[in-house]
């Protein structure tokens, strides 16, 4: 009886305390408020019980009705304002318990028995069958409006009713089994059972209510399903070794040790066999968060590819957080990158959700989070993300800046975002965003070097074809003007042999010396043909060379970084303002860039340098590679010339049109190096030279 008592009191406290929790946590919520009143009632209910076992008298019996009214009470208005915590509650709806609750007690139970296994049996009133019709028709319409709100309902609200009605059908399992059902044939043993399970429905309701936020339940159910199912296997396997031993054997203390030997051994294995199989039940949306996060940093560091990385992340998430869809939009360049296309949206529709969340704050928001924010954008942003069948939102974050947006779906498993969910996500919206940040680097640096060698391609075909316009002109003209020279040439010989007097002979020699001028004059111009050609039309602009170099040198940071080097700029503030093709230069700075990053080797050392040096704008690129040897640094701006016994492929006119391009701009381009020890590459160009305004002012 005791044992019943403090088992009574112990209840009485938990289901207490929960609904004060609750109601402190959630101060302003009309489900939080209809809780605590329901926990009263409650509490009150199995006290006034504890207090009738304990030999109380009839104004127990009043506390015991009156707790059942206002736990009812409670439950009703949960039932309207649960789980969309609307504070809409219809006060007409009290009315009828107002009215039994004014009765007097004796009129629905005029006293109580108790038996001599501690079972109370109540002595029921003339007006009890009014009581319990009241009372069964409210919680059967209680039960029955959140039951339609559960089918109605998706998403987070649908897994917060689950929670309900998982503590409701522990607390009616539990009190009609062991209360109602047991009793009436003779067993009274378990009848701590039914208030003991009205703390599990209350602590599954106060959990629904606080959305999570106070304890993990997924652990307290899966630790208790698992231990409960553990004791009561080894406790079968007890029983079972103890009939079986004693069948032959009659000494009780040998088959108690020997039943706990092999229940101590055989504890580890069941109790990891009910593991994995509550596992699969409560478990379905659980993974290993540390286990992730190392997964997420091996995923992040793999590749650089954009379109590559995405699949990556997207799989990623897939196997972790578990969404239905993903989207991911790119603010520069409006890209979108969506798990599900054919179901996805259009990239207008994710450039508004984003928009619209950027005026909102840029924050972590899920849908499930209902009044964690308020206000027009709160309702304008949820239902853009609900419209578009998505029900959470992350940003994407790289150098202090927000670069775009991670949408995600529901999850699959009808659960809601939870801490695990959201600490791995905050994870990847930083390191995410500077994977994502570097991925859009990377493209936007091949896309250049593809630009230059479509470019360089393009020069060696117009090169070709001027020499093969030259080849042909020097043939024509050895043609057209050689060969009639050599023929005059030899028939001015063969006049001279026959000439008969030396007065014949003179005009003959006078011809001939002026047919040996115009051999040499011919041969001159030929000379001078070959040298020169036509160069292609250059544009000609105020721009600062500073500015140029240093996006070069943000562009390619992370090729440098890929190859594991120390990429440093060396450059003064103040602006270098030249006039020229900015467009050429360019090309000439990612030209020697190029060169530094191909002869040198993982983990070297790349300096871009900027200098103003008297007139001239100083602009160097030293490395710490390969080098190139005397012999050869004569000719390295010569076209076609490759560096004997290199491996690396070229074709030899990067660095000569690299130097037409300098002289074109009236600057001079020089390289010094020795063999294994790297190179420096010097380009001087003249500065913009104005009396009427500063240099900086030009741009």
């Amino acid at each position: 009886m005791r044992l019943l008592i403090g088992t009574y009191a112990a209840a009485t406290f938990l289901n207490a305390a929960i609904g004060l929790f609750v109601l402190v946590k959630k101060r302003r919520d009309a489900a939080s408020r209809s809780l605590f009143l329901m926990s009263l009632g409650i509490a009150g209910w199995i006290a006034g019980l504890g207090f009738m076992l304990d030999g109380g008298d009839g104004f127990w019996i009043r506390w015991v009705l009156l707790s059942g009214i206002l736990a009812v009470a409670g439950l009703t208005a949960l039932s309207y304002v649960f789980p969309t915590r609307s504070n809409r509650f219809p006060m007409v709806a009290w009315v009828p318990l107002a009215v039994i609750a004014a009765v007097p007690a004796a009129w629905f139970i005029r006293g109580f028995l108790l038996d001599g296994h501690g079972f109370l049996k109540p002595l029921n009133g003339p007006a009890f069958p009014i009581f319990a019709i009241v009372l069964t028709t409210y919680v059967g319409l209680d039960l029955s409006r959140l039951a339609s709100a559960f089918r109605e309902s998706s998403g987070v609200q649908k897994v917060r009713l689950r929670y309900f009605l998982w503590g409701t059908g522990i607390f009616l399992s539990g009190a009609v089994v062991c209360d109602v059902l047991l009793p009436a044939f003779g067993w009274y043993a378990a009848n701590f059972v039914g208030p003991l399970s009205s703390v599990a429905f209350m602590g599954f309701t106060a959990y629904a209510i606080v959305q999570h936020q106070f304890m993990d339940i997924r652990v307290v159910v899966k630790r208790s399903a698992t231990y409960a199912a553990a004791i009561v296997s080894l406790a079968i396997m007890f029983f079972g070794i103890e009939f079986l031993v004693e069948k032959f054997w009659s000494n009780d203390e040998i088959v108690d040790i020997l039943a706990a030997i092999v229940g101590g051994l055989s504890f580890p294995y069941v109790k990891d066999f009910f593991e994995r199989v509550t596992d699969k039940v409560f478990f379905r949306a659980h993974y290993d968060y540390p286990a992730a996060i190392d997964r997420l940093n091996v995923i992040l560091g793999s590749t650089i590819e954009l379109s590559h990385l995405m699949n990556e992340i997207q799989e990623f998430l897939a196997a972790t957080v578990k969404p239905k869809t993903t989207l991911v939009f790119l603010e520069n360049r409006s890209r979108i990158f969506q798990s599900d296309p054919d179901g996805g949206i259009a990239q207008e529709e994710a450039r508004d959700i984003f928009e619209t969340w950027k005026d909102f704050g840029c924050p972590h928001f899920y849908v499930q989070d209902v009044g964690r924010f308020s206000g027009d954008n709160e309702r304008s942003l949820r239902w853009r993300i609900s419209s578009a069948g998505f029900a959470g939102i992350v940003p994407l974050r790289a150098n202090g800046r927000v670069i775009g947006v991670l949408l995600l779906g529901e999850k699959r498993s009808d659960d809601i975002f939870r801490s695990d969910d959201k600490s791995l996500l905050s994870v990847m919206e930083y390191q995410g965003g500077m994977a994502l940040e570097n991925a859009l680097l990377y493209e936007t640096i091949k896309r250049h070097n593809e630009e230059l060698e479509d470019l360089v391609a393009d020069r060696i075909k117009e090169i070709r074809l001027m020499y093969r316009t030259q080849e042909r002109f020097v043939t024509d003209i050895s043609h057209e003007l050689q060969t009639p020279i050599a023929i005059m040439q030899g028939n001015i010989e063969i006049a001279a042999q026959r000439a008969a007097t030396p007065e014949d002979r003179a005009p003959l020699k006078v011809i001939k010396s002026t047919l040996e001028g115009m051999a040499h004059l011919v041969s001159e111009f030929l000379q001078v043909a070959q040298l020169n050609f036509s160069k292609n039309r250059f544009n000609e602009e105020p721009f600062d060379l500073g500015i140029l170099v240093k996006e070069v040198h943000e562009d390619c940071m992370v090729l440098a970084e890929t190859k594991d080097m120390s990429f440093e700029l060396d450059a003064d503030e103040q602006p270098v303002p030249i006039q020229g093709d900015r467009k050429k230069l360019k090309e000439v700075v990612l030209n020697l860039l190029s060169n530094a990053l191909k002869f040198t080797d993982r983990g070297g050392r790349i300096v871009f340098r900027l200098r103003q040096s008297g007139g001239d704008a100083v602009f160097q690129v030293e490395d710490s590679g390969i080098g190139i040897a005397p012999e050869d640094l004569a000719h390295i701006f010569e076209r076609f010339y490759r560096i004997p016994g290199t491996e690396t492929k070229g074709t030899g006119l990067g660095l000569n049109i690299c130097r037409e391009i300098i002289e074109w701009h009236g600057g001079t381009i020089a390289a010094s190096s020795r063999r294994g020890e790297g190179s420096v590459f010097t380009v001087r160009l003249p500065l913009v030279q104005t009396a009427s305004e500063p240099a900086s002012a030009i741009l």
